[in-house]
């Protein structure tokens, strides 16, 4: 997991710092994320959703902290655990966040299969030693994911991307719509 050197994006800290950061905004990511299953994505305000959501994720994924071997990013199973595990490890966890928006049992079931995909998705991105997500591919792994209601295979992951999905196109769809928000 050791980076070579530092993408632009990415921000020096400690470990310390780095695990700090995730059990602060744990919570808002799994909210943020929830968020954007209230709303089809052809509602208006969908795309504002995903960003948000994305944002946090990026923001999350830049810290990086110094060994004697250079940079690194935390594992992968540390983001699970930080972001997902704590928050969002069971159906019965993602009713109690969400009954409050008249989501039923059955709702926040689908929601709690959809968190666990993203995360399968999100964790190795934000874990990748060897790049630097953009909230334009996050959005567009949390919507690919959404659109197809958390029913996908386990993704093999090669660098920020799954290669067992033959239609994951991280440029297209909605990613196009959250690169206007970032002015890229």
């Amino acid at each position: 997991m050791k980076i070579e050197r530092l993408h632009p994006k990415q921000i020096p800290t400690t470990r310390k710092g780095v695990s700090r950061l995730l059990d602060l905004h744990g919570y808002a990511t799994v909210a943020f994320l929830l968020r954007c299953f209230f709303v089809p994505p052809d509602a208006p305000d969908y795309p504002l959703r995903l960003y948000a959501a994305a944002s946090n994720l990026d923001l999350l994924s830049r810290p990086v902290y110094r060994t004697k071997n250079g940079f690194v990013k935390l594992p992968e199973k540390a983001y699970r655990g930080k972001l997902f595990d704590r928050f969002a490890e069971t159906p019965d966890e993602i009713f109690d966040l969400v009954q409050d928006n008249g989501v039923s049992r059955e709702r926040a079931e689908l929601n709690h299969r959809m968190l666990r995909q993203i995360a399968e998705l999100v964790c190795p991105m934000m874990a990748c030693p060897d790049e630097q997500g953009f909230v334009s591919e996050y959005a567009y792994a949390i919507d690919y994911v959404i659109r197809r209601g958390g029913d996908l295979p386990k993704p093999e992951m090669r660098s920020l991307f799954p290669v067992n999905y033959s239609d994951y196109h991280y440029q297209e769809g909605i990613a196009k719509v959250i690169r206007q928000y970032e002015g890229v």
